[in-house]
């Protein structure tokens, strides 16, 4: 698309379109990657997105004020839209798609950065706590790493350690 415009204004216009294109590419093998090995959606694929987000709505604005690239400003705002989308999607909370003996992780360990951020996965508890009298059955299975057999166990190796030494 670029490519084929008579009049350039900036020698990095092609140059920018190509490394967006990589990027785009990029990202998408980034953001698979990331949902076969993690539990929580990616924090640093969101991130982008959101920013690159906010900064291409100017650019979408732009290049719609400009009458020689209307061709341009339509695909450029209809990427935004699908930028904007995978922002919201990639943020999800992953636990449907989780493997079965990762299914019991706390909300916390599968939530995105949206939900980290604003402690919007606290809202479940919250609902069940305004109904009634919460009780230790009806909070979240704490993280394997915060338990007290395994914090025992390693605090006892440790003491181990500083008694040999």
């Amino acid at each position: 698309m670029w490519a084929s415009r008579h009049r350039t204004n900036h020698r990095a216009e092609l140059a920018s379109a190509a490394l967006s294109f990589v990027v785009a590419v990029l990202s998408g093998v980034f953001s698979l990657f990331e949902h076969l090995r993690s539990r929580r959606p990616s924090f640093l694929l969101t991130v982008y997105l959101l920013f690159t987000s906010v900064f291409d709505i100017q650019r979408s604005r732009s290049y719609a004020l400009s009458p020689d690239l209307d061709t341009v400003a339509t695909i450029f705002a209809s990427r935004l839209g699908v930028k904007v989308f995978l922002a919201v999607v990639e943020a999800r909370d992953k636990r449907r798609l989780l493997l079965p003996e990762f299914a019991d992780c706390p909300p916390e360990a599968t939530s995105g950065v949206y939900r980290r951020t604003t402690f919007w996965w606290l809202n479940d508890l919250f609902k069940r706590g305004f109904s009634k009298a919460l009780a230790v059955e009806d909070l979240f299975q704490l993280d394997k790493k915060l338990q007290t057999e395994y914090l025992h166990q390693l605090l006892g190796s440790a003491w181990e350690k500083s008694k040999s030494a």
